[in-house]
């Protein structure tokens, strides 16, 4: 069965409750197809310094661990403008077990945001479409 797999870090930063709360929402996220890989935003926040926060879930639906060293994110808000957009590195890599579900947070600094404003009343972290048309 698909579970809830937490990075080191967050294990030793989450409350219990916080843990529970994040594997009750895993459990309902619409269930992947074999061998699907896909990212959920659950949490964006824009900090005082004007970097933007946003919490995924990444969703592993192989049979095997995968490991993302880098990872372009598209941040969308409500009215489908992009808000932001970067490539982000990661090391040592996100390692997502086998039928698994990682929450990871990806900060967006200042410059990656394209708008003042953004409506995150409902919001989409995408990996960008092949973006040279």
């Amino acid at each position: 069965p698909h579970q809830l797999e937490l990075a080191p870090s967050w294990e030793e930063q989450l409350p219990a409750e916080q843990k529970e709360a994040l594997a009750e929402v895993v459990a309902g996220l619409p269930k992947l197809k074999p061998r699907e890989v896909n990212i959920a935003g659950f949490q964006i926040q824009k900090q005082e310094d004007g970097n933007i926060a946003a919490s995924v879930f990444v969703r592993n639906g192989h049979s095997k661990q995968i490991n993302i060293e880098k990872l372009p994110l598209e941040l969308i808000d409500a009215t489908g403008e992009l808000v932001a957009r970067g490539t982000f590195e990661l090391n040592p890599a996100l390692s997502v077990k086998a039928n698994s579900t990682t929450p990871w947070t990806f900060i967006y600094p200042t410059e990656l945001i394209k708008k003042d404003e953004p409506d995150f009343s409902r919001w989409t972290i995408r990996v960008p479409q092949d973006s040279t048309n």
